[in-house]
């Protein structure tokens, strides 16, 4: 079976919140070196889905304002995106991306987007791991727990695995018998092992989309990062967007829903279709992010960005939101950092000591936008 390669992204909430979950669970500088493929937080995912093995990358700690798993689900989907020069043959940047969270109130255990390979899940949860890699690898639930997005075709009605199975003892394992009563994996009871329907379709998926074949340096240009998604209620809503280095990224399905950029005249300089992405534990939210290679005129002829779907549309302009600040590491491209909340970023024009306060260390590439970028920033 393939070799899986995880980037992990833990998120930091508060720079002064020394209590952080996160860091109870690895303190910020043993990260790298505590969560290894061996760790704990891995075990499921090892032991019951058909990784050939594991290599783990940890990233800096990202910091962000907001709890919401499809927000921050997004917030991966831009690490992913952005130039990563620390990975010149693209092993990791094809490989699986894994945001991981501290525990709070929400009772949102993660989200990853179905079919992809983008993930956030519980930082202290194997069983959330495994389940949201599940989802990358297009695993749909079992009908156990009361949970949305169910798998017609899953064979049993009760969401149990209906085999036996057996739990090796150099898994970690006591050397025993798994009943058939069971919960698979991707129901929302326990206890939980993995249905011979799941594992089969799993490593149909892990063999089909194999990271490593499929490995090479993706070549970065100068991208407008276009993020936004819809609310549950089915509401579209745009993120700032940004100029930055990024492998490119543009849709290549048509969908219901279209993303426009246009002139002053309300002509369009560019126009694409798309599907919004299907998201595990999203009650309807949705969440995307396209990097669109920059044309030369957009910089002086780019005024708004339109996304218009079946529930109405909405349209960013320069000036027209509150400030976006997202800053990154001037050596590698490693997104550090991305704030939004209005209770965290002053609609004043920000100071260094703003940057100060709220940035994980001095010396980052720090950019500022409220709508479309900034002139300044098209031609970095």
């Amino acid at each position: 079976m393939p070799e899986v390669p995880i980037t992990v992204i833990p998120f930091r909430y508060d720079l002064t919140d020394d209590d952080d979950p996160y860091l109870d669970l690895t303190g910020p500088e043993t990260v790298a070196r505590v969560l290894t493929p061996s760790h704990h937080l891995f075990s499921d995912l090892r032991y019951l889905l058909p990784v050939g093995g594991l290599t783990i990358r940890v990233r800096e700690p990202l910091v962000t304002d907001t709890r919401n798993r499809t927000k921050n689900l997004g917030a991966v989907k831009k690490a992913q995106k952005l130039l990563d020069a620390s990975d010149p043959t693209g092993y990791w940047s094809n490989g699986y991306w894994m945001g991981l969270i501290g525990v709070d109130r929400s009772g949102a255990g993660g989200r990853a987007q179905v079919g992809a390979k983008i993930s956030v899940a519980d930082a202290f949860s194997p069983s959330v791991v495994a389940h949201e890699f599940g989802h990358n690898l297009r695993l749909w639930h079992a009908p156990c727990g009361g949970p949305s997005g169910v798998d017609k075709l899953f064979p049993q009605t009760s969401g149990t695995t209906g085999v036996w199975g057996y739990e090796w003892p150099i898994a970690g394992g006591n050397g025993r018998m798994v009943p058939p009563s069971t919960h698979d994996l991707m129901s929302y009871c326990s206890p939980e092992w993995i249905s011979e329907y799941h594992y089969t379709k799993a490593m149909d998926e892990l063999i089909a989309s194999d990271p490593v074949v499929r490995s090479f340096a993706p070549e970065p240009t100068k991208s407008l990062l276009v993020s936004g998604g819809v609310a549950a209620d089915g509401t579209p809503y745009l993120d700032p967007a940004f100029v930055v280095d990024a492998t490119p990224d543009v849709p290549d399905a048509a969908g219901p829903y279209r993303l426009e950029g246009r002139r002053v005249d309300g002509n369009p300089l560019f126009s694409v279709a798309f599907e919004m992405p299907e998201i595990s534990h999203g009650d309807g939210e949705s969440v995307f992010v396209f990097a669109l290679p920059v044309q030369p005129e957009w910089a002086t002829e780019l005024v708004s960005l339109i996304l218009s779907g079946p529930s109405g549309g909405v349209e960013l302009r320069e000036g027209s939101e509150s400030p976006t600040v997202m800053a990154l590491d001037p050596q590698t491209g490693e997104l550090r950092a991305i704030l939004d909340d209005p209770a965290v970023i002053p609609s004043r024009p920000l100071t260094q000591r703003d940057f100060d306060r709220i940035l994980p260390q001095p010396g980052l590439d720090v950019r500022v936008s409220r709508g479309l970028p900034p002139a300044e920033d098209w031609i970095r």
